[in-house]
């Protein structure tokens, strides 16, 4: 596992106290500097390498050409604080297992980027009661929420709920506002932190 040591003082960025817990959560979590080196993961990150997603040389990359690409606009300008709410890291890396391709949310944190890899071949969701019930969502707020946390945009959130987009990005606000989520990584961040499985 990649730590803050593992870095050179001045490449190192200044992660969140609370990381240490973090660190120890079968999630798999990546936290790597606006180059791609990996600062520090969870324990869990280590069982998505090798199937679309790799350690190269320290750094985390996507193994097909196009995605890896992507991957390090994505990390790059999260790194850089680039962006709010409605910016959309998030992408798809296909695997050569064949499986459901992993998503990757890639969101700001303290100068850093944090990757979010949620793998939807073998990922439970959570039950909308439960969401409403801990975040006092509304029934609609919590199917967003669900849909949103399993790696899905909002505009094929509203196609696959049959509501339209505004609707979509205007529940999505008020999930993020209920939660104290900041971004799609950040919800997806927090239910795992609280035991929900996505």
């Amino acid at each position: 596992m990649h730590t803050q040591a593992s870095v050179g003082k001045e490449e190192r960025a200044t992660l969140p106290d609370g990381w240490a817990v973090l660190a120890g959560l079968a999630t798999p979590l990546f936290v790597v500097d606006g180059e791609g080196r990996i600062l520090t993961q969870t324990r869990g990150a280590v069982r998505v390498l090798g199937d679309g997603l790799a350690d190269a040389a320290g750094r985390l990359i996507a193994t097909d050409a196009m995605t890896g690409a992507r991957l390090r606009r994505l990390v790059a300008a999260a790194a850089r604080g680039e962006g709010g709410l409605e910016a959309e890291r998030a992408l798809q890396v296909p695997r050569p297992s064949r499986r459901p391709p992993y998503v990757v949310r890639v969101a700001p944190l303290a100068g850093a980027a944090l990757c979010a890899v949620v793998d939807r071949a073998d990922r439970p969701t959570p039950r909308a009661e439960e969401l409403a019930s801990l975040f006092d969502l509304t029934p609609a707020e919590a199917r967003v929420a669900i849909e949103i946390a399993r790696g899905d945009v909002p505009k094929v959130v509203a196609a696959r709920l049959g509501t339209s987009y505004a609707t979509v990005r205007t529940q999505l606000q008020r999930v993020y506002d209920k939660t104290g989520a900041a971004s799609q990584a950040d919800l997806v961040a927090l239910l795992l932190q609280l035991g929900l499985a996505i």
